[in-house]
């Protein structure tokens, strides 16, 4: 049960591998935007499967009322365990979602930050120099590492954008909360829709059929 759910969540892994490797400002805005819509996909994959568990002892009409609020109350059961600041970083990205696909204007900026990080040092594809590289690093005249500048980028979000007080103010506690870059949120946001999946896999019990 749930598998086009845990595919979709799959398809969220798959972005998110390509924005860490991606510097690139367009790359990056773009492997985001996949990545928040195939989140949202979770969602509708959970709700589209136990709509269709209860349509199999309801009329369609009662069937969809009723996995609405089934849904609705595994998801709120879900934040309540999941955690305070990981449950709104979890309502913050899928209100993202929404609005940069139906509100007239965006509410995101990618802020990009050099930093400094340390590689390992690549071992040359000609034998003779790998060689020569290995022996100086062996008797460290040549460091293990090197140094290479690393563009990554921050979320800002403008919550100006939304009319719904409530992302309003999801997006102005964001705001304040310590910036993490976008290949640490895609990493949060993706486990925690892979938990989301798996918390309605143990929790939702189709109802017997009539």
């Amino acid at each position: 049960m749930f598998e086009k759910a845990q595919r979709k969540v799959a398809e969220c892994t798959f972005f998110l591998h390509q924005l860490r490797e991606t510097q690139d400002p367009d790359a990056t805005e773009f492997f985001f935007n996949a990545l928040l819509n195939a989140g949202k996909n979770v969602v509708y994959a959970l709700r589209a499967q136990v709509c269709s568990c209860e349509s199999t002892c309801l009329p369609c009409d009662e069937a969809e009322k009723k996995a609405k609020q089934s849904c609705n109350a595994h998801i709120k059961a879900w934040k309540g365990k999941t955690g305070g600041v990981r449950a709104t970083l979890f309502c913050v990205l899928q209100d993202t979602r929404d609005i940069e696909t139906h509100a007239e204007s965006s509410a995101v900026r990618y802020l990009p930050q050099t930093e400094k990080r340390r590689h390992p040092r690549p071992i040359p594809s000609d034998p003779h120099y790998a060689a020569v590289v290995a022996i100086y690093m062996s008797r460290q005249q040549l460091s293990p590492d090197v140094i290479v500048p690393t563009t990554i980028y921050h979320l800002q979000l403008d919550p100006a954008v939304s009319a719904k007080k409530s992302v309003q103010a999801r997006f102005k506690q964001f705001g304040k909360s310590k910036p993490k870059s976008i290949a640490e949120l895609a990493t949060t946001y993706t486990d925690l829709l892979a938990s989301l999946v798996e918390y309605f896999i143990k929790h939702y019990v189709p109802p017997a059929p009539a």
